[in-house]
């Protein structure tokens, strides 16, 4: 079920957008019962949904947006082998779209057909170069078969070539602060999760993915004091920062060694990704401090926290409004990764094959 829980908001909003949003109805009565199918999906109601979406099939065929959707509605449903079943057809058509692929790996998913869902994925992203979903998928995919060398590389794949979705930044982030407890990794990690959470609207879930960043920063300044063989010119501006936080973690503390890593790389252009941007817009705003309040203050200590709001009352209510009201977008061909490769290893030889990203070369293996 790893997959259906991970994705099932995203189902609907994906299969709705992509597929359902461009059908045009011959009619005002083909377009209610077509609303009816929704309401009754949106209820829970999967069997009167199928039922009327096959009426509606019947009466307007040729339209494989509703094929996709029945998928959709069997995935839903839990009848897998059903779903499987309708949408395996329209691959073969070349009528699917990068949700349609989707779909039809994750039924093969739930029924435990773990190796024709990474075929199926791999087709689709033949199809689709620049799906985030089916990026995304596919690492999750490779997470299940503990393999987070080449989730990552999907992830990070997904985050350059459909930089606006969302959910790559997040599993990275994750992935990589799970797996890689040395610089550059966790840097990478940290600008990752921290682009999630300014992207999105819906603050669900933010307070412990603030208090992960939080924790992941303590892990980087620790990792720094290692002997590390890495030429790398930006990690001898963070050991030159190590001094700002010598007497911990806090949040004046952070905001500082922010605040210095801005001006270090305001003239190196390698830096100057989107949440670099991002952040010197905060500065010119004057957010910048209540920005890394919101950000690190209830990780590092509530009481804390409560009190900061208490002195300042109002100010994280207007920085709200201001935030939601400037939400990050990243759209092609701006990128987040611009700055650190990371090198992918293999326990046993496999055949391989090169990706560039953004100039980095990464080994993706098939």
């Amino acid at each position: 079920m790893f997959i259906k829980q991970l994705f099932l908001c995203f189902i609907l909003f994906s299969c709705k957008l992509l597929c359902l949003g461009q059908e045009k109805w011959a009619s005002p009565e083909l377009e209610q019962m077509h609303n009816n199918v929704l309401a009754y999906e949106k209820l829970g109601n999967y069997k009167d949904a199928i039922v009327t979406l096959k009426q509606l099939m019947s009466i307007a065929p040729g339209m494989p947006g509703l094929k996709t959707e029945l998928g959709n509605l069997y995935y839903l449903s839990g009848s897998y082998e059903l779903g499987v079943e309708t949408l395996n057809p329209l691959i073969d058509d070349g009528n699917a779209t990068d949700s349609t692929y989707y779909l039809l790996a994750s039924c093969q998913i739930e029924r435990k057909q773990y190796k024709q869902a990474g075929r199926t994925l791999d087709k689709g992203l033949k199809k689709y170069l620049c799906s985030g979903l089916l990026l995304h998928t596919r690492g999750q995919l490779f997470l299940h078969n503990n393999d987070a060398d080449a989730a990552i590389v999907r992830f990070i794949s997904g985050i350059n070539r459909a930089p606006e979705f969302k959910e790559n930044y997040l599993a990275a982030c994750h992935t990589m602060l799970g797996k890689g407890k040395e610089y550059p990794m966790l840097t990478l990690a940290l600008k990752f999760g921290e682009t999630y959470l300014v992207m999105r609207a819906d603050t669900s879930g933010n307070d412990s993915l603030k208090q992960i960043i939080y924790n992941g920063w303590g892990m980087l300044f620790n990792s720094l004091a290692a002997e590390i063989n890495i030429n790398d010119s930006s990690l001898s501006i963070y050991r030159e920062l190590t001094p700002v936080i010598s007497d911990g973690i806090t949040t004046e503390n952070l905001t500082m060694v922010s605040t210095r890593l801005l001006m270090k790389f305001n003239d190196t252009a390698a830096f100057q990704d989107a949440l670099f941007t991002y952040q010197l817009e905060l500065i010119r705003n004057g957010w910048f401090d209540i920005y890394n309040e919101w950000l690190f203050g209830k990780a590092e200590h509530m009481g804390q926290y409560d009190g900061w709001n208490k002195f300042h009352k109002g100010d994280m209510e207007r920085f709200e409004q201001w935030r939601e009201a400037h939400l990050l977008k990243i759209e092609p061909p701006q990128h987040v990764w611009r700055t650190y490769p990371i090198s992918v290893q293999r326990r046993k030889p496999r055949k391989e094959k090169t990706l560039k990203i953004n100039g980095y070369t990464n080994k993706a293996y098939k």
